[in-house]
């Protein structure tokens, strides 16, 4: 998915968090006077501390690469909020005034957690997803498998998954679907009949690099399903290093002729 697919995406609140990163000089010292109770003719020594700027800097970074949808700002997300926490636990218990300065100091901690878990539920595009780190763990194998499709409620939608891990796989489909809805698949697996249950963890709606359909997290498996995923993935495995492995890029024809030389029927011991 283009970054400017991604970018069409982001909610209200996500923007409202990336501006408060962007502006954070100034959106900051709200949080510095009223929570941790630092009286206002103190404020000069919080904008003239050595510790403050850099931390600006490093924030407002961090709130441009939200707004442009970056991968590294979730990371660089992490180091600002800890620099944060310990730059506010420094000023409000040598420059504040509130008569509990470790509350005050909690409630503001509170504020930077309820913000990090609302962006963490908002990042839910390709390869921008903190939440679900099975789909980095294990490698993706691209496909074209004709699969079923079966909706809470019993409805039935013909698709197609277009890659394939042992943890999860991408649906091309087009109704959207509800995030965290439970599904099943049912499709063929190299001559074998395999279905298995899975949540939807992701939508995307069409873009340049990326058609539209669902990221699928699979759910548990008995020992016959995950041993026909397995044999699956290795074969597909082997697809993809010849594939790399040539001198080109195989045409839609190679591949399928290629497809079909490794698709006997899985051997009785991988399944």
């Amino acid at each position: 998915m283009s970054v400017m697919s991604l970018k069409q995406h982001r909610t209200r609140i996500y923007r409202l968090i990336a501006g408060f990163y962007l502006s954070f000089p100034l959106a900051s010292l709200p949080f510095f006077l009223f929570l941790l109770g630092i009286p206002l003719d103190r404020l000069p020594r919080i904008l003239m501390h050595p510790f403050f700027w850099p931390l600006s800097m490093v924030a407002m970074i961090t709130g441009l690469g939200l707004h442009e949808v970056r991968r590294w700002s979730w990371y660089l997300l992490h180091f600002t909020e800890l620099y944060f926490v310990l730059l506010s636990a420094h000023f409000a218990f040598r420059y504040g005034q509130s008569p509990y300065p470790l509350v005050s100091f909690f409630v503001l901690v509170g504020f930077i957690w309820l913000g990090h878990r609302r962006l963490t539920q908002e990042l839910r595009v390709p390869y921008f997803m903190p939440q679900i780190a099975w789909w980095e763990s294990n490698p993706r194998y691209k496909t074209v498998l004709p699969a079923q499709v079966l909706r809470e409620g019993g409805r039935t939608l013909d698709a197609d998954i277009l890659d394939l891990s042992l943890s999860g796989c991408f649906i091309k489909c087009k109704p959207e679907f509800q995030a965290n809805e439970w599904i099943e698949i049912h499709c063929r697996l190299f001559s074998r009949d395999w279905k298995c249950r899975g949540t939807v963890v992701w939508n995307t709606f069409g873009a340049v690099t990326h058609p539209r359909g669902i990221g699928v997290k699979f759910g548990a498996m008995d020992r016959g399903t995950r041993r026909i995923l397995r044999a699956a993935t290795a074969r597909l495995k082997r697809i993809s290093e010849l594939n790399r492995s040539g001198r080109y890029w195989m045409s839609s024809e190679e591949y399928e002729r290629l497809s079909s030389k490794l698709n006997s029927p899985l051997p009785g011991g991988d399944a």
